[in-house]
């Protein structure tokens, strides 16, 4: 049971309030030439499911064409194709987002601690 005082919130309210605060949006919207968007999911807002699909995939040392259908599916995979877009520009999309997690907020503050170990040089 939790306290009286204590917050709660359901997925989708976290989800909107940390993009809120971040600026990090749930995905990278990829317009085809049709006019419909392919959303490629921001990784921190993967579900178990999808996220253990991708983690097999890594350990089996799959190539970017399958791990580019893993993260949008394989039929919006199909519908960027046809629009010219490769497998490749899924997983720049989704390199993008991932470097935005480790960039700044929207109110200039960075989202790593200056005494954060990725910003200590190596001995």
């Amino acid at each position: 049971m939790s306290k009286p005082n204590r917050r709660r919130m359901r997925r989708e309210e976290l989800h909107q309030q940390v993009s809120e605060a971040t600026g990090m949006e749930p995905g990278l919207d990829l317009e085809c030439d049709d006019g419909t968007v392919v959303t490629v999911p921001h990784p921190l807002f993967l579900g178990d499911d999808h996220q253990a699909v991708l983690d097999e995939l890594r350990q089996a040392g799959a190539g970017t064409i399958a791990m580019a259908k893993a993260i949008v599916g394989e039929a919006d995979h199909a519908r960027l194709l046809e629009s010219g877009y490769a497998s490749t520009d899924v997983m720049l999309a989704w390199l993008l987002m991932q470097r935005d997690m480790s960039g700044v907020l929207p109110d200039g503050r960075p989202t790593q601690s200056p005494m954060s170990s990725a910003t200590i040089p190596s001995a």
